[in-house]
């Protein structure tokens, strides 16, 4: 589940660059208009939105600034904070695997620059609460871990990824269509 989910976001953030390297000028105005939008959203957080009363009361925009910061791990700080028995640590050791394939029985990952991020280090991960990650409590955690990973992001390598996991749950195998459902119910949540 969640590594569909992974690769779905892989696949928007590595597609990205595909069109980048096809279409460089218009590529760049699109990617910037997109950014412009993705700042304007969470421009949300520090109190400059249109929305101020969505801010929680209890937390000021710089300590929700902060547990975003937080929230965005390297691969280092994961495999520091989660033991091997934590639901975190297994499903990022089921992204590596995946990520990391290649050898005789394996699938080799398609993508090239996820695989080169990854081995660079310049991805950053943020574990959501359920694997739905349109749910208020998973929006609130990605809202604050985006505008953080933003902030760092041109200061990674080129490759560079968020990298979002959520936790298993029982239950029937999702769609590609469901995931895809939830993931754009997600970007509406951080409206």
């Amino acid at each position: 589940m969640q590594l569909a989910l992974s690769i779905i976001f892989f696949f928007l953030g590595f597609g990205l660059a595909t069109i980048v390297a096809l279409r460089p000028q218009k590529a760049r105005k699109d990617l910037d208009n997109f950014t412009s939008q993705l700042r304007h959203v969470t421009n949300g957080l520090k109190g400059k939105g249109s929305h101020p009363g969505d801010m929680e009361q209890s937390e000021t925009a710089e300590e929700i600034i902060k547990r975003g910061a937080d929230n965005l791990l390297t691969k280092e700080q994961l495999e520091e904070k989660f033991d091997m028995n934590a639901w975190q640590r297994l499903v990022y050791e089921e992204f590596k695997t995946t990520i990391l394939a290649k050898g005789s029985g394996l699938k080799t990952f398609p993508c090239v620059y996820a695989t080169m991020g990854y081995r660079a280090g310049d991805h950053r991960y943020v574990f959501l609460e359920s694997d739905n990650p349109s749910e208020p409590r998973n929006v609130r955690i990605i809202a604050p871990a985006l505008r953080a990973y933003l902030q760092v992001s041109k200061s990674l390598g080129p490759n560079t990824s968020l990298v979002i996991m959520g936790a298993p749950t029982e239950g029937s195998l999702k769609s590609v269509e469901e995931y895809n459902n939830e993931f754009f119910d997600m970007l509406r949540g951080l409206r």
